[in-house]
């Protein structure tokens, strides 16, 4: 096994540049936002959904 230390990252046996590993704390924070910001659509949602049912019966 050879161990890819060279500057060009290129690799020797199939001559392809090899691409840095993408920062996945930033791609992580993105997600958490997400799902956090779909979270309190929902129950929003609900809410809402549950206060208008509430004036239909009152």
């Amino acid at each position: 096994m050879t161990i890819l230390n060279r500057m060009d990252s290129c690799c020797p046996e199939c001559n392809l540049f090899l691409l840095p590993a993408q920062d996945v704390s930033q791609q992580l924070r993105a997600d958490e936002n997400f799902l956090r910001s779909a979270i309190v659509t929902i129950v929003l949602i609900l809410i809402l959904s549950a206060y208008i049912y509430y004036l239909n019966f009152v």
